[in-house]
């Protein structure tokens, strides 16, 4: 597997589709959100792995030769799993598609300590009808913009902005890339 640049990370987006309710693939592909992108073949790739750089590996593509499992394992065991403790992530998140990856995750994974979890996504088609009358008196939701990230007056804002300097480079530049919602 090799590290391709960010000019070729929109040739992954095809592998990823089935993970598309990942809001991070299509940030990363963009370059707004830190990542690294892993590749079998940089023009064509058929298999890839992302990296947020944090706590989760998003890996896609076609049933993986022995090559490209073993490319991948040296990855995990020598870059990506090493460098978790160095930056005070507690453990990792592996999701892949399509689920032919699931029979070589043993192989991927092995002499590493891991277990397989079960998780569910949900998709909101619309939301609850009048949700600002369902807040409790004294609370309102606000964006989380520059203003917001600026205020030190609020309780726990430091961990609002290691949050977002753990994905964005910058208050900027997250201010600049990030998600916004209009409520």
């Amino acid at each position: 597997m090799q590290q391709i640049s960010l000019s070729k990370y929109p040739n992954v987006r095809p592998l990823y589709a089935a993970l598309q309710y990942n809001l991070a693939i299509d940030s990363i592909i963009a370059g707004n959100t830190r990542g690294e992108i892993y590749v079998d073949h940089a023009a064509q790739p058929q298999s890839s792995v992302i990296w947020n750089k944090q706590d989760t590996l998003l890996v896609a593509g076609s049933a993986p030769s022995q090559s490209v499992c073993n490319d991948l394992g040296d990855l995990l065991r020598t870059k990506i799993f090493p460098a978790a403790p160095r930056r005070a992530i507690p453990e990792l998140a592996l999701l892949y598609t399509p689920m032919v990856w699931e029979t070589h995750m043993a192989e991927l994974l092995i002499g590493m300590n891991f277990k397989k979890a079960y998780r569910r996504f949900y998709t909101a088609h619309r939301l609850k009808p009048n949700w600002r009358a369902r807040l409790r008196p004294g609370y309102t939701l606000v964006p989380i913009d520059q203003e917001l990230l600026e205020d030190d007056e609020i309780n726990g804002i430091d961990s609002v902005r290691g949050w977002v300097l753990s994905f964005w480079e910058t208050l900027q530049t997250f201010n600049m890339t990030g998600l916004a919602t209009v409520l």
